[in-house]
């Protein structure tokens, strides 16, 4: 994901090394933060993780106890918005090591 910023910085003779995108989605009480970085080796890494701020340890325990099912939806929604390609698949990790282990 390239942003229109980037334009100006290079108009600027600015060489770009690296780029983050960085979005926060509310889940219920916290949100699922989603985050793809791209390094000066032009190789890209997703981030997805959750968060909860409480100083309540029963809040914290109850949102961890959400339905996964609920958090794999939002993050379906969220993949498919960001790569118009995503199918569900994609998700499945262990199928993705055992491909990338079989190349």
């Amino acid at each position: 994901m390239e942003a229109t910023a980037d334009n100006s910085f290079s108009d600027k003779n600015l060489v770009i090394v690296d780029r983050v995108f960085h979005r926060g989605f509310k889940l219920k009480a916290g949100q699922i933060n989603f985050e793809i970085s791209t390094d000066s080796e032009g190789k890209t890494h997703i981030l997805l993780n959750f968060h909860r701020t409480s100083r309540v340890p029963q809040e914290l325990i109850d949102w961890l106890g959400q339905p996964i099912g609920e958090i794999r939806e939002k993050v379906k929604t969220i993949l498919s918005a960001a790569f118009p390609t995503f199918s569900e698949g994609d998700l499945d990790v262990n199928a993705q090591r055992d491909a990338c282990q079989n190349n």
